[in-house]
């Protein structure tokens, strides 16, 4: 279905994994190794699907590729604001209300401000 161009279904499957890398990542009984490579390859299946929906004839929509892009960041340089907004509030996601739309936007730039 990914391939074929379901984006929000993609979308949903790198936040998934995402969460599962930022859980793994409070373990101390798994090695430092088998996370990095964890993390490695749930960055590699992000980038792949952000440039599956490049090289396609349907485009990623906004919200999916924002969502991604969003999960990337995460995971590269993971800051506790961003992590609490990752793991707490896909829901703002998922609702079509504009005022949620504008809320989730001026949240998300706050967070990725350098």
């Amino acid at each position: 279905m990914i391939v074929g161009g379901d984006f929000f279904l993609a979308g949903t499957l790198v936040a998934a994994l995402t969460k599962l890398v930022l859980r793994l990542r409070q373990y101390s009984e798994v090695s430092a190794v088998v996370r990095n490579s964890v993390c490695a390859e749930v960055l590699l299946i992000a980038t792949s699907i952000l440039r599956l929906g490049q090289a396609k004839n349907v485009a990623v929509d906004p919200d999916s590729y924002e969502r991604i892009i969003l999960c990337v960041n995460t995971l590269v340089a993971p800051s506790a604001s961003l992590i609490s907004y990752v793991i707490v509030s896909w829901h703002v996601f998922n609702n079509d209300d504009d005022d949620h739309e504008d809320l989730r936007r001026r949240r998300l730039r706050t967070l990725l401000r350098p």
